[in-house]
């Protein structure tokens, strides 16, 4: 019993560590049905009433599936089967910065977690504990917190070019740019959609005007990844 009650302690702790800084008035909805699967990797989406509105409408839980392939919450890309997964969509204008959810499935609550998450995008996020998907026994979904991106960059001020697993970042601006960080996202072009709530980051630095630099970023593949973000210091 203590071992449980030191997970349980563990795992609070972890959530309120991710939501720290979030708003957490919410409003509980009921999930449902959709009829979409992918490929690579294989999804089977969970027989209830999706999709459910979140959000106050700005954002989509379009359904829960029972994932099989690499997981990459933890970057890792280990392989697993029966991970829930929610698929979230972002149909307004803006980048979500982050955003988490909570199902409620058989006692027990799932948990979700996204960064930057584009306009008009979407996103298969995998369980954060990779808790099973049990279609049968859900009952409630909801958001916990969404904090949206204030400011959005130009590539007038900095582009980048992806070739394979290099990265380029070109400085646009007639500024020295002293830390560039890039965000990328895996992405299933099979499917339109981000794979995993994570975004990974590569670091850029004492770029000058004009001057291009390529990296080799952790897992980062032009054919696999997109960039999703880009944040400056001058």
């Amino acid at each position: 019993m203590y071992r449980r009650m030191c997970g349980a302690l563990a795992l609070a702790i972890g959530v309120l560590g991710v939501l720290c800084g979030c708003d957490t008035q919410v409003e509980t909805v009921v999930p449902g049905a959709w009829e979409e699967a992918s490929e690579k990797p294989q999804v089977t989406a969970a027989p209830a009433e999706f999709p459910v509105t979140l959000s106050g409408g700005t954002l989509i839980a379009e359904e829960l599936v029972c994932y099989q392939g690499p997981y990459w919450e933890d970057q890792s890309g280990v392989s697993v089967e029966n991970v829930a997964g929610l698929m979230i969509s972002n149909p307004t204008n803006s980048m979500v910065e982050f955003a988490a959810f909570v199902v409620e499935q058989a006692g027990q609550r799932l948990y979700f977690f996204v960064y930057c998450l584009p306009p008009q995008s979407r996103c298969l996020v995998l369980e954060y504990n990779k808790k099973a998907c049990d279609p049968e026994s859900v009952t409630g979904c909801r958001e916990l917190c969404v904090r949206w991106a204030q400011q959005e960059l130009s590539r007038e001020q900095v582009d980048y070019v992806g070739f394979g697993p290099l990265m380029t970042v070109i400085n646009r601006d007639t500024r020295e740019l002293r830390h560039v960080t890039v965000r990328y996202k895996q992405y299933v072009s099979e499917g339109g959609y981000y794979l995993g709530g994570q975004a990974y980051s590569a670091h850029v630095f004492f770029l000058q005007p004009g001057q291009r630099r390529s990296i080799m970023p952790e897992h980062y593949d032009a054919q696999y990844a997109r960039i999703v973000g880009i944040e400056l210091e001058m």
